[in-house]
């Protein structure tokens, strides 16, 4: 009977945690806690500091000021192999001439250990993994899922004790990609693992992921489970990297105890409830593409906009509108595609929405453009 290697991870803490190079700003106070057994995710554009944020945890790059906890212990003057870090790379970086086992078992061999050490738990991995059977396979044999997982057990086999991943599944084609973004999460939890893992892809980060946290300019923006981010984001930039938002700017004429008023800067008439809306005048709005519905009905309801479609775009399963309104904006909406709702380009639609799935923020004093912009 194969006993399972279980391996529980510390908790993982950063705090005020800045590094610079030259003039350029990589992290800047960036304060985060992971907790045993959790999957956390760090996302955010290129750029932001994500790779740079596992560097600092590993040890590979050392911080301009702050501290890294692991186990409640500051590690800033640990080496890299004395913090029992696996550091799992984008393209998995398996050498290519050596075997399945050899690939695993090479941080222990190259330390010295003896293999009596590392031989037993090396084989309750694979055996974990699936691949018990593939010792003498090598990497160009193996499928993307199956060198993922080679490159897991070779991470962990030196008695690894934190799992950082660096786009583990950035060089995978597409839909290799979506099929082991549950399997790697469910391997991470089957082993009791603590893991950080880095993407810039919001959609994985919402699968994988306990929690999450947006990295903009080497800032946290925001931290919290994948629902509580996508319900509540906390600004323009979290809610637009998410997925496709439309952004209305407008003042507000008038408000009651739980609803605003807003007249659009370019013409037209919204009603909103009353969401994180302070004392500000001028206001974006923001409502995300799939809270659209639209119609060939010319209604003058509320929260009702006329215009006439400019594009339309099948993509898997649904269709993407562009709507260009009378007042000159533009609105991207989707619908699931059917014979039921197909509208044609020029078609003349009314698109509408619940005033319960606006978000307001104030406008940003930098401009909306660079508030939405990565850089």
């Amino acid at each position: 009977m194969i006993c399972r290697v279980v391996i529980l991870l510390p908790e993982v803490k950063l705090e005020d945690i800045t590094k610079k190079y030259g003039s350029i700003v990589a992290l800047d106070e960036v304060n985060l806690h992971v907790a045993d057994g959790e999957y956390f995710t760090i996302v955010g554009p290129t750029g932001a500091g994500k790779t740079t944020t596992l560097m600092v945890i590993a040890g590979l790059v050392k911080p301009d000021h702050g501290s890294v906890y692991i186990d409640g212990r500051v590690v800033n003057d640990f080496l890299p192999e004395e913090r029992n870090v696996g550091f799992m790379f984008q393209g998995f970086d398996l050498f290519p001439h050596l075997s399945v086992w050899d690939n695993v078992t090479y941080g222990p061999f190259v330390r010295g250990w003896n293999p009596e050490v590392y031989d037993k738990s090396a084989r309750e991995m694979l055996e974990l993994v699936h691949l018990a059977g593939r010792f003498d396979a090598f990497p160009r044999e193996l499928s993307g899922g199956m060198q993922q997982r080679i490159a897991l057990v070779r991470a962990l086999t030196s008695g690894a004790r934190i799992l950082l991943l660096d786009e583990p599944l950035g060089s995978l084609d597409a839909k290799i990609r979506v099929e082991l973004r549950y399997e790697l999460r469910s391997l991470v939890k089957d082993l009791r693992l603590t893991a950080i893992h880095v993407t810039h892809d919001m959609e994985e980060a919402m699968i994988v992921s306990d929690r999450i946290a947006l990295l903009r300019r080497g800032r946290i923006l925001q931290v919290g489970t994948p629902h509580e981010v996508y319900s509540n984001p906390t600004s323009l930039f979290v809610i637009n990297f998410m997925g496709e938002t439309n952004f209305l700017e407008g003042i507000i004429k008038s408000r009651g105890k739980n609803w605003a008023n807003i007249e659009l800067r370019n013409g037209g008439n919204v009603r909103v409830t009353k969401r994180r809306m302070g004392v500000e005048k001028d206001v974006v709005l923001a409502v995300r593409s799939e809270d659209l519905i639209f119609n060939k009905r010319m209604v003058g309801e509320t929260n009702s906009l006329s215009g006439y479609i400019e594009s339309s775009k099948f993509i898997s399963g649904y269709i993407r509108y562009e709507v260009r309104l009378d007042n000159g904006e533009q609105i991207i909406l989707r619908k699931l595609a059917s014979r039921n709702n197909f509208f044609k380009v020029n078609d003349r639609v009314t698109v509408s929405f619940s005033p319960e799935k606006v978000l307001v923020y104030p406008y940003p004093q930098e401009g909306l453009e660079k508030a939405l912009s990565p850089d």
